[in-house]
């Protein structure tokens, strides 16, 4: 994938796992009778010059014990440019074990001929940086998927699949996951064939058609951070999206500043061992000072909290904050009850799978002054009505108020009619009947919390206006 490109100089984004010497050599031969030829090999980006068209012949042979945080070629990698040179061919670049040379006669002497042999080296180098590095990867996905289940699913399930930004980053991890593990497979996969051909004295086998996989990788991972960006925003407000898009752009920064600096080390000739503690050092540090000002900064903006429509300062001092949220249930809907410090809280989100809002009406008020009527209530629509019977029972489970007030603490059925509602359950311990219940309807679950007890008159307004057909926003 052509990134950038200059009159006589092309940087490209290339996508080749490291044994597939089959495929280098291919897409190399046909660069230069495209008129590029291999200039220098990057971490991600790969240098060409342009050149008149040439039929230019490629070979990559491996060395086990060469490094990108080596300072000078081993002894290993002289000894093979020496005797590549005698053979007619060029040493153009190298890429962790992998060295690329070519040569412009047409029938250069060709470097490996023990087909044995060389899968035996290929074999070595990948257990020195392609396994380990795919591996790296599957655990980091798996320690992260292990987050999000233990941390954001667990606790709070429905909430979590309402949000569009929690369901694209899980499902981001997972296709990382899979996309690795089918890298491992086709290396694998690769090497059996191989090693069945060599046996036969054939030659290691053709490359497998990972590279599809690798370009959808890339592709989906720039639309995943568009995605999640904008998602993000949209859930979470304008100052939370700035805050993301520093915070990515930040760690582009931090990688792509990272990996000059080992670059620059390495031509400075550090030694493998101080390039890799300072590289790892300067990541950690430049990431802890740049994300610590996002940080910073965001906070001193309010970029990751939505601000208040009002403040009030009650009289010992305290300020406490009020909001205008629009509710589709409010207590003057049920009583004649109004304060000018009532607060009115809406907060939550919808995603193809789960639409889940928290409301909440409440007063600051001075001590001494009559308390005035409260709301707090929430509301899922199940979209997809496979997850119904899931969401239900995250509602009725009662295993913490169990813990806290016995074993009859919980939802028991309750008379449906009154609330217009399929099927509806009050919160009763010892025998006590509390101002909470759960509502259900079609696809709709509603948990309703009022400070006073409600009459069947008060209780048909709450239905109507919480199981409505009108969806919830």
């Amino acid at each position: 994938m052509k990134l950038s490109e200059e009159k006589n100089v092309k940087h490209r984004l290339e996508s080749f796992l490291l044994f597939d010497y089959h495929g280098v050599e291919k897409h190399l031969c046909k660069m230069a009778q495209n008129g590029w030829k291999l200039e220098e090999t990057g971490r991600y980006f790969w240098k060409y010059r342009k050149i008149e068209p040439a039929d230019l012949k490629y070979a990559i042979t491996y060395v086990p014990d060469a490094s990108d945080w080596n300072p000078e070629p081993t002894d290993s990698q002289l000894t093979l440019e020496e005797y590549c040179a005698e053979a007619g061919w060029e040493k153009i670049g190298d890429w962790e074990q992998m060295q690329i040379f070519c040569s412009a006669e047409d029938h250069p002497i060709p470097i490996d001929t023990d087909e044995a042999l060389r899968l035996d080296v290929i074999k070595k180098s990948m257990k020195k940086t392609f396994i380990p590095a795919q591996i790296s990867v599957l655990l980091c996905m798996l320690i992260f998927l292990v987050q999000q289940f233990a941390l954001s699913f667990q606790p709070d399930p429905i909430e979590y699949l309402s949000q569009n930004h929690t369901l694209l980053l899980a499902a981001f991890m997972v296709y990382v996951t899979v996309a690795n593990l089918m890298n491992l497979f086709s290396y694998f996969s690769w090497c059996r064939r191989s090693e069945a051909a060599a046996a036969e004295g054939g030659a290691c086998a053709e490359s497998p058609n990972y590279q599809l996989i690798q370009k959808v990788t890339l592709v989906l991972t720039v639309l995943f951070v568009i995605a999640f960006t904008v998602t993000f925003m949209q859930e979470s407000g304008n100052g939370a999206g700035a805050f993301m898009v520093l915070y990515l752009s930040i760690f582009a920064v931090v990688c792509v500043t990272v990996e000059q600096l080992r670059r620059w080390l390495k031509r400075s000739g550090v030694s493998k061992t101080t390039n890799w503690v300072v590289t790892i050092l300067a990541a950690a540090l430049l990431a802890f000072v740049l994300i610590g000002v996002t940080v910073f900064v965001s906070l001193q903006n309010n970029w990751l909290s939505e601000k208040p429509a009002a403040v009030y300062t009650a009289a010992d001092g305290r300020e406490y904050e009020i909001y205008r949220d629009e509710i589709p249930l409010t207590v003057q809907n049920l009583q004649d009850a109004d304060h000018p410090n009532y607060s009115y809280r809406a907060q939550g989100g919808s995603s193809p799978l789960i639409s889940h809002y928290d409301y909440r009406q409440h007063v600051w008020y001075t001590p001494g002054e009559q308390k005035l009527p409260s709301l707090d209530y929430e509301i899922t629509e199940v979209n997809v009505q496979a997850l119904y019977d899931f969401c239900l029972a995250e509602y009725l489970d009662d295993t913490d108020s169990k813990l806290i007030w016995g074993e009859t603490a919980g939802y028991y059925p309750a008379d449906a009619a009154p609330w217009g509602a399929d099927t509806v359950y009050q919160y009763r311990c010892e025998g006590y009947a509390a101002n909470e219940w759960i509502l259900c309807k079609d696809n709709r679950i509603v948990r309703l919390y009022a400070s006073w007890p409600l009459d069947a008159e008060q209780m048909a307004i709450a239905g109507q206006k919480l199981l409505g057909e009108q969806r919830i926003k």
